[in-house]
């Protein structure tokens, strides 16, 4: 039975990935519609939708209830200012490191505590202080990887000073992030692979008018500048 269901929520993430990747060469195709059905917000709500009926179907691991949609839609935003400043942190911040260390730490440790608060949320602040409590050590263990690996990399960074090291305390701590958001988000890594790939659908859909108005003026300036 929890094979059938494994499958049904494997497939159904295999749809939903098809029907995202069919709205998008739809909307490539037909260019920027002016229906709301098509708007930013439409296609924002669209994917909101999709996510909520991927999580339904991993079953009973999920804990539903009114609030869990709107929850839901916060943790997404949240891990997408979380996958936001790790990136800064690592094309920005490293570069930098050994003349400005501020930029990376103050990056790495957002990154950190709003992918945590990612978890936080999705599941009630409640809940989840409550699951620590009862559950002792074993079910805190990802949230002390997590504060331990992100504490060491600021230990590094600030006194030991070597890229190298800042490097490594680094890839630790992203794996332990990884590790703590597959372990504590709704359907483990069903549920995280759900929440990174509509993150990206997201990304993408809010960016598309934007790389639309820039591909514009650049045709109409090299179209004036050679006629």
């Amino acid at each position: 039975m929890l094979q059938n269901r494994n499958m049904r929520s494997t497939s159904e993430t295999n749809d939903f990935a098809r029907w995202m990747e069919q709205r998008k060469t739809d909307n490539l195709e037909g260019g920027l519609a002016s229906e709301e059905e098509d708007s930013l917000l439409g296609n924002l709500g669209a994917i909101q939708d999709g996510i909520y009926s991927q999580f339904t179907a991993l079953g009973n691991s999920i804990p539903f209830d009114s609030g869990f949609r709107q929850r839901l839609t916060y943790a997404i935003y949240l891990l997408i200012a979380s996958l936001l400043f790790m990136l800064i942190a690592i094309f920005v911040g490293l570069p930098l490191l050994l003349i400005k260390p501020s930029k990376f730490i103050i990056c790495i440790s957002l990154s950190t505590l709003l992918g945590a608060s990612s978890v936080v949320v999705i599941q009630k602040p409640t809940v989840f202080i409550g699951n620590m409590v009862k559950n002792g050590l074993d079910k805190s263990l990802p949230l002390i990887l997590l504060m331990v690996s992100l504490l060491s990399t600021v230990y590094v960074s600030v006194f030991i000073h070597k890229y190298v090291y800042v490097v490594i305390f680094g890839s630790i701590q992203m794996y332990a992030m990884f590790y703590y958001l597959s372990s504590y988000i709704p359907g483990g890594t069903q549920g995280l692979n759900i929440l990174l790939k509509s993150s990206y659908y997201m990304i993408s859909t809010t960016l598309t008018p934007c790389v639309y108005v820039c591909k514009q003026t650049i045709l109409s300036f090299f179209k004036k500048l050679f006629t």
